[in-house]
């Protein structure tokens, strides 16, 4: 059986660090679909009336299945 820091209570600080810095890295991509800078970036005003029209037809869907 191979005792492990965590077993003790005590977590890794490499091992947090890397954590750290895989959670920064996701929300930077999440932000960066939206930023200004982003040539590819998603437009939230026409993805917002997107998405009002899909939750419709999502309620529609469910109210015909009662």
């Amino acid at each position: 059986m191979n005792i492990t820091q965590e077993d003790y209570g005590q977590k890794d600080p490499l091992v947090e660090k890397i954590n750290e810095l895989v959670d920064l890295n996701n929300i930077f991509e999440e932000m960066w679909d939206y930023h200004p800078d982003n040539p590819k970036r998603i437009d939230v005003v026409n993805g917002c009336k997107e998405l009002n029209l899909k939750i419709d037809r999502v309620k529609e869907e469910i109210h015909s299945l009662r």
